[in-house]
């Protein structure tokens, strides 16, 4: 039988930019403003709906879909925000699994990141063994080694030890850690 990738997943959502209008199945409805996380599931069997919330506004928003780790997914959701000077220049954690340093508490083994960096700032993610890692550049460009990563780009890494990235211009980006 075939597994539908859409459906018992766990959502993380990013507006980068703009308003993101939701609702669902089970009579729960909100926005998400420019700067905010939202995690939500997509259980099986629910509805869920989402569309840009401003009429004259552009929204650019990012979603992560996870697999879920059990069968009767968490139907919470939790939606919080993180300022730009919590992530400046470094990795801030905004998901994981214990909820750390106030991240939204997922139900997955990944790490969510978000980082905004200056031209010239360097930040380095540790691998432990057996993970792996995507790094998705929202805006500007970043060296990821001698690849250059531009908006809108992304890359798989494993089989390393560490992940460093430098950026050359003004930069935001995820990066997202995950198990086997």
């Amino acid at each position: 039988m075939a597994i539908d990738p859409r459906s018992d997943a766990e959502i993380v959502t990013y507006v980068l930019e703009g308003v993101l209008a939701h609702d669902d199945s089970k009579g729960r409805s909100g926005v998400i403003h420019a700067g905010e996380f939202r995690r939500a599931n997509a259980a099986q069997g629910s509805r869920r709906r989402e569309w840009n919330g401003s009429r004259k506004d552009w929204a650019h928003v990012f979603q992560i879909w996870l697999r879920a780790w059990s069968a009767e997914p968490d139907a919470s959701s939790e939606q919080k925000r993180f300022c730009a000077a919590e992530r400046r220049g470094v990795l801030r954690a905004v998901a994981s699994p214990d909820g750390r340093d106030g991240s939204l508490c997922i139900h997955q083994d990944a790490l969510i990141h978000s980082a905004m960096l200056f031209p010239g700032q360097h930040v380095v993610h540790e691998l432990a063994p057996g993970r792996r890692v995507w790094v998705q550049v929202l805006s500007g460009e970043a060296a990821l080694g001698e690849i250059v990563l531009a908006k809108g780009d992304g890359a798989g890494i494993w089989a390393e030890r560490a992940v460093s990235l430098t950026a050359r211009e003004e930069t935001e980006l995820l990066l997202i850690d995950v198990g086997d």
